[in-house]
């Protein structure tokens, strides 16, 4: 997780992408009660504030939630969560198909770099790719109107063609299979976010 005060939309996108990514360390033993209060802003009445908060309290060793994760997105038995766009827009519900190559060839439009991630349509990645474009925005608001124009549209093209089109089976799938209460929150603030971010 990022230590910088999830503040800016590129800040949470950011701090959900981190989750999705890699399983939770130390890092996440810094997240105070500023942190906290700015996350309650943003998601308010989410459940999912409900399952972060029961998390924090717990003043855990991270072994069960990294455990969570691993059985989560890591290894393929009966609580594997796909964390792949298209495993669920593509017919047949394989990787490296015709979505996974939509994602890449918006991302090569952009510049924005993914190689270091094995597959360019990881829930992770994509959110990591819209802190990208709500960072570009927010540098450009100023003395490039029509980039910064450029960069909200590319945010409103990502989400109706791709993110808003899985993001609630990703999220029940999550829920109904994390064993900690981290994870049930990352999904519901995700699908939150992605669909009432006010893009």
């Amino acid at each position: 997780m990022n230590k910088k005060t999830p503040g800016t939309r590129g800040d949470i996108f950011r701090f959900l992408a981190a989750l999705f990514l890699r399983p939770p360390d130390e890092t996440l033993s810094d997240f105070n009660e500023t942190h906290l209060q700015e996350l309650r802003a943003v998601f308010k009445n989410n459940p999912g504030m409900k399952y972060f908060e029961e998390f924090l309290g717990k003043k855990t060793d991270f072994k069960p939630e990294r455990e969570d994760y691993e059985n989560l997105f890591l290894i393929p038995a009966s609580r594997y969560v796909h964390p792949y766009e298209s495993v669920y827009l593509e017919k047949n519900g394989l990787l490296w198909g015709e979505t996974t190559m939509q994602v890449k060839s918006l991302y090569d439009r952009v510049g924005f770099l993914h190689e270091e991630y094995e597959v360019p349509d990881h829930i992770g990645v994509e959110l990591l790719f819209m802190s990208a474009l709500c960072d570009e925005k927010g540098k450009l608001s100023e003395t490039d109107p029509v980039g910064a124009r450029k960069a909200h549209e590319l945010q409103l093209e990502f989400v109706e063609q791709h993110l808003s089109r899985w993001v609630d089976k990703l999220a029940d799938n999550i829920t109904k299979k994390s064993a900690t209460p981290l994870y049930r929150g990352l999904a519901e603030m995700t699908r939150e976010y992605i669909k009432h971010g006010n893009i």
